[in-house]
């Protein structure tokens, strides 16, 4: 497993028995579904539903029928009651997937449920109080969506603890490989030794995976369900009537670019130096989070004409910055080469 999705992990597992609202970010594909599964399969509400809803396929007016309910007459077509989402999830979780895409107009009935715990069904008469967890996700970055298209409040209430889950590496497949291979096995009642779950999983890994956990999923799905237990791993991937649409990952030492020429570590490293200046204000701190002496501090400030009254303000050193971004441009193909291994 990669270090950065290990960090995420352990992370999720300290936090899971808590009843904190968290808030799931990562780009489609890399299985904040599955994660918020397993947090709630980890946590003290296990015996609970675990409700899902996809709040980029709800109107305004379908998202509050949806979670919170209606009662017969609320509207045309009300034909009887409906309990509604959260009350389904009591003692459970409900997880909101896509909440990003949610109309503002759903995000203050949501804002209000999650302040109170309690719900007013379409057309009722009598508030009602839940005890539900609340998960939510999205592939968008809502920070740059406050005070437009995603309201600030509710982005506090969901963000007690945000987990970031970064794109999927070599490691990472092989790992969520093995795990969906187990399972699905399982469930297709298909038999295969750790031997040929381990193929299976080294076989994924050789494919990068733009879909993400989803589109491996799937791949792994398709390949149990038309398993033949008469032929290899190989031979079953490759009879396989639709096999992954990229071409496999060629080796590192094929396909890395050399790195180019010139002082890699210095150029680098000046980025960095201005990018933790600029979010803090003073030398000491600065000092303590580069790892560095006072004196080196004031040294390298020098080196960008800076004065010390200058930290912590980007727009001071904005001249400075394009200057270092320049010299360590040539570097980055390579440098996101072997970050992406």
């Amino acid at each position: 497993m990669s270090e950065e999705r290990g960090r995420i992990l352990a992370l999720a597992k300290r936090i899971a028995p808590a009843s904190c609202p968290i808030l799931i970010m990562g780009s489609t594909g890399v299985g904040k579904d599955v994660l918020a599964e397993d947090i709630h399969r980890h946590s003290s509400r296990a015996r609970g539903r675990f409700i899902s809803i996809n709040c980029a396929a709800l109107t305004a007016t379908l998202f509050e029928s949806e979670v919170f309910g209606h009662i017969r007459g609320a509207y045309t077509g009300a034909l009887s009651d409906k309990i509604g989402l959260a009350e389904l999830a009591d003692g459970g979780t409900l997880f909101l997937d896509e909440v990003g895409e949610l109309p503002l107009e759903s995000q203050a009935k949501l804002l209000r449920f999650l302040a109170k715990g309690s719900f007013w069904p379409v057309g009722g008469t009598r508030e009602r109080t839940v005890d539900v967890r609340v998960m939510a996700a999205t592939n968008r970055d809502l920070r740059s969506m406050l005070g437009t298209g995603f309201r600030e409040d509710l982005f506090f209430r969901l963000s007690v603890v945000t987990l970031c889950i970064p794109r999927l590496h070599l490691a990472d497949v092989r790992r969520i490989a093995a795990s969906l291979a187990r399972d699905t096995a399982a469930r297709y009642e298909v038999k295969l030794s750790m031997e040929q779950i381990g193929a299976l999983s080294a076989l994924c890994a050789s494919y990068p995976w733009p879909g993400g956990a989803r589109e491996l999923r799937n791949a792994i799905e398709r390949y149990l369900l038309l398993y033949d237990p008469k032929l290899s791993i190989e031979d079953n991937w490759q009879a396989l009537p639709c096999l992954p649409s990229q071409q496999p990952r060629s080796s590192p030492s094929s396909s890395r670019a050399p790195c180019p020429a010139g002082d890699l570590t210095a150029h680098v490293d000046d980025v960095i130096f201005l990018a933790v200046a600029q979010e803090v204000s003073d030398v000491r701190e600065l000092a303590h989070r580069m790892g560095l002496s006072v004196q080196a501090i004031y040294n390298r400030l020098r080196k960008f004409d800076l004065q010390p009254k200058q930290l912590g303000r980007p727009d001071t050193m904005t001249e400075a910055m394009s200057r270092a971004r320049g010299k360590a441009q040539p570097y980055l193909p390579w440098l996101q080469t072997i970050l992406q291994m």
